[in-house]
């Protein structure tokens, strides 16, 4: 069963992913949390159980912008390794240029379709260590 840490402070998406990966019948386990400090500290929790994840990112959240959790996930060894995708309402592409140099390819505009969201999911998880 695929493991994901959904990072999303509007309610409403992460009801609408949780409903379509449902639909779509993936089987997985959704950790949902709203802010920031909370993501980093329940990845930290995974990488201490040696637990295998994915991340799906907001990048407004109410304490602070999902740029710099990947800033400090590149910055943090234990955190290094974990598979993202970045989820976002703006197509910013300064933005995108940002979070593609800190080495995270996978960037969808929300809402995403919901089949190639899988898709990448399922990926990621095979590529993860």
């Amino acid at each position: 069963m695929i493991e994901i840490l959904l990072v999303e402070d509007e309610i409403l998406h992460a009801r609408l992913i949780r409903k379509n990966l449902e639909y779509l019948k993936l089987e997985c386990h959704i950790v949902h949390v709203t802010h920031g400090y909370d993501a980093i500290k329940q990845m930290h929790d995974f990488v201490a159980q040696q637990q295998k994840f994915v991340v799906l990112l907001d990048l407004n959240l109410p304490d602070m912008h999902g740029l710099r959790i990947l800033q400090t996930m590149c910055q943090d060894d234990n955190l290094q390794h974990i598979r993202v995708i970045v989820l976002s309402t703006s197509d910013d592409p300064a933005e995108l240029g940002e979070i593609r140099a800190l080495g995270y390819p996978y960037f969808m505009v929300k809402p995403p379709n919901y089949r190639l969201l899988m898709d990448r999911i399922e990926a990621l998880w095979e590529d993860s260590v």
